[in-house]
């Protein structure tokens, strides 16, 4: 009898060890990642599998889960993010992503750190803009402009470099919906190269109302530098006259790192 017992406590046992086999939880890991290109508070999916308790970062930087089941995390990129993979520790386990591409923009990040306010409004009868530059080898790869309520007419936004003498890059023409309210509208453009350490100048033409802001010392965001706004005596001419304010004209800006 006693023997009897003992067979089968020892079947019990090898039964339980089997089944704790059978049901482990799979290694972390990170199958694919909703976005590749990112911009502070872009939110991003991540599937794979094992995110129990996840703590994920990118560049560094801390990022925030909004929702997570084992296969799958919501998250949101931070402002203080840069170009990496999304990293994803639980536990003692670590799985990274394929590299994500970290995209800023200058007025919006400005905006953001409370480095740069709106003046006002104001009629806009000339070419204004200003001058910028950068601290790192990249690429304009979006511009954008603020838009009255219902308005009908196209923004002309010039990009020049004023290093040593000054050339027209580039041309873009901006257009709006109908709007309810003035909302910045951003179009995404073929890379522009933009050397680090060079001056570049870009300015929007319009006739119409515009968001006005102050300058009135050099701004910084990241590796932008916002360095003087000027103005020209009309739409279609390089702004070459010195101001303290500038309408709203935006880039979106790229390392030259994450081109790659």
């Amino acid at each position: 009898m006693r023997f009897n017992l003992i067979v089968l406590l020892a079947l019990f046992l090898l039964s339980c060890s089997k089944d704790d086999e059978g049901t482990s939880d799979p290694e972390l890991a990170i199958f694919s990642i909703s976005h590749t290109q990112v911009r502070a508070g872009d939110h991003v999916m991540i599937t794979g599998q094992g995110f129990v308790d996840p703590v994920v970062t990118m560049g560094g930087a801390s990022v925030t889960v909004l929702d997570t089941t084992f296969y799958q995390m919501l998250v949101e990129i931070p402002e203080d993010a840069s170009d990496g993979p999304l990293i994803v520790q639980s536990g003692e386990q670590e799985a990274r992503s394929l590299e994500v591409t970290f995209l800023y923009r200058l007025i919006e990040g400005l905006e953001n750190n409370q480095l740069l306010e709106i003046a006002g409004y104001g009629p806009t009868t000339r070419a204004i803009g200003y001058e910028f530059r950068s601290d790192v080898d990249g690429f304009i790869t979006e511009i954008g402009g603020m838009f009255p309520v219902n308005n009908e007419d196209d923004q002309i936004v010039r990009i020049y470099s004023t290093e040593l003498s000054t050339v027209l890059l580039a041309t873009y023409r901006l257009t709006a919906g109908n709007q309810i309210a003035p909302q910045a509208t951003y179009m995404s453009i073929s890379p522009l190269p933009i050397e680090a350490g060079k001056n570049y100048l870009i300015s929007v033409a319009f006739d119409g109302v515009g968001v006005y802001y102050s300058l009135d010392q050099e701004k910084t965001f990241r590796n932008l530098s916002m360095l003087q706004a000027y103005r020209a005596n009309d739409l279609n001419t390089l702004p070459s006259e010195e101001t303290t304010s500038f309408v709203f004209v935006d880039i979106g800006f790229m390392e030259e790192r994450s081109h790659q």
